[in-house]
């Protein structure tokens, strides 16, 4: 009996029979041959039926539908007009599942021919596309590349709660639970965790695992919950290390993926995978307010200014560029602040014009993260159990949170993080 071949193998199998199992992707009826355009997650692979050699598959074709799951068995053909330049004669075809004849979005498209809003509403079939299923692989391609990379240094991967007694940064965008007799918070970031672990001894870790964010916003860049990667790392000089971690982590991710899914992006997206020379470029806060001419108070930028950003280190054949210095106002109470001006030991980085990592050394002095927190407005009561990791000795560390949506968006050049996401939550989208 023969076993499944893959359409991505079927070039090793010229001239001889094989069994191929897929999803009709396209399919043209003629009066004496038939052609099917079937798909796996492999790939493409066009199949001919001859009416005058199988006069019952021929007819079988024509009462098929698109997307029909179906198993094909032939004979593997050279053929430079077809896709990937093979094709098969088939012999036998099978139905394996029937598809209604009419889908409510077209899985093979010319063009834009669907709303985003429908397209996700459908989001079962708009993942069976081929540029879109490539993008679930590049998603877990970076998740193993992400954790290949720092298992390599030395980190260990940790799992903290989703649900915490008390926010873990801004309290302004929670999503707020009931928890038996009391309220919890779903986790805006893993970032006291995170240090929890750096004062329990473990000196490098690492998580990948989702962030809840109660913000309305309705940008191509925000969602309501999605998966972050973060990072923590003990007995640090000063941000410096975290900033050179990350940009040897970026360049390895992006060679291994050039490696194995470059000729499938060139095809599919017409990109050719970049990977950076490091180091990436630095400029502060402040000049970069200078080089765009700006005259606010510096204590962030505007998608606006990122984007002007970009375009300006990008002529100058940089896709990163890291953001430092940011003013002591726009950053956590947990950030370590200079000694001798009013910013953060802290930066973020951009990609492509779109800020995609914050990262900073912490503050590991007790007595100081109690007058940070006051300055900032803050009280002590609800937060002790974080302060308490500090008095029994910890090291100067630091880490990064880093969106893996933003990156994959900016990597492909697409209009929106949600179809970088298997499932998008936005401020109006719970469904499906």
């Amino acid at each position: 009996m023969l076993q499944r071949t893959y359409i991505k193998n079927l070039k090793k199998h010229i001239g001889e029979e094989v069994l191929i199992k897929g999803s009709i992707y396209a399919l043209r009826a003629q009066s004496s041959v038939s052609f099917i355009v079937l798909r796996d997650i492999t790939g493409t692979a066009q199949v001919v039926i001859v009416k005058n050699s199988t006069p019952d598959i021929f007819n079988l074709v024509k009462s098929l539908s698109l997307e029909t799951a179906i198993s094909v068995q032939g004979i593997v053909k050279a053929e430079d007009k077809a896709p990937n330049h093979v094709e098969i004669e088939a012999s036998s075809i099978s139905v394996i599942s029937p598809s209604l004849p009419e889908l409510p979005i077209p899985v093979y498209e010319k063009g834009s021919e669907t709303t985003s809003n429908l397209r996700h509403q459908y989001r079962f079939l708009d993942i069976r596309k081929p540029k879109n299923a490539l993008i679930m692989k590049l998603s877990g391609a970076f998740d193993r590349y992400y954790r290949e990379f720092l298992t390599q240094q030395g980190f260990i991967e940790i799992h903290t709660p989703k649900l915490m007694p008390t926010p873990s940064e801004s309290s302004s965008d929670l999503f707020e639970v009931n928890y038996f007799d009391r309220k919890a918070y779903l986790a805006q970031s893993p970032q006291l965790y995170k240090q929890m672990a750096i004062a329990g001894g473990l000196e490098k870790v690492f998580e990948v695992g989702p962030i809840f964010r109660a913000e309305k916003s309705f940008t191509t860049r925000h969602a309501t919950e999605c998966t972050c990667y973060d990072v923590e790392m003990a007995y640090i000089k000063d941000h410096e290390d975290i900033i050179k971690l990350e940009e040897n982590m970026i360049a390895f991710i992006l060679t291994k993926m050039k490696e194995e899914y470059g000729d499938e992006v060139k095809q599919l997206y017409g990109i050719d995978i970049k990977v950076p020379e490091t180091p990436f470029p630095r400029i502060t806060m402040k000049e970069a307010k200078q080089l765009l001419g700006s005259f606010d108070d510096g204590s962030d930028l505007s998608s606006e200014e990122e984007k002007a950003l970009g375009d300006h280190f990008a002529a100058k054949g940089h896709d990163f560029v890291f953001l430092t210095d940011f003013p002591i106002t726009a950053r956590p109470f947990y950030h370590k602040y200079y000694e001798d001006k009013p910013c953060t030991k802290s930066a973020d980085l951009i990609y492509k014009g779109v800020e995609i990592t914050t990262l900073a050394q912490r503050e590991e002095r007790p007595d100081v993260l109690v007058k940070q927190l006051i300055a900032k407005g803050l009280g002590t009561t609800d937060i002790q159990w974080y302060l308490d990791f500090f008095k029994y000795g910890v090291p100067p560390h630091g880490g990064w949170g880093l969106g893996g949506s933003r990156f994959l968006k900016q990597m492909l050049n697409l209009e929106s993080i949600r179809d970088t996401m298997f499932l998008f939550r936005g401020v109006n989208h719970l469904n499906p």
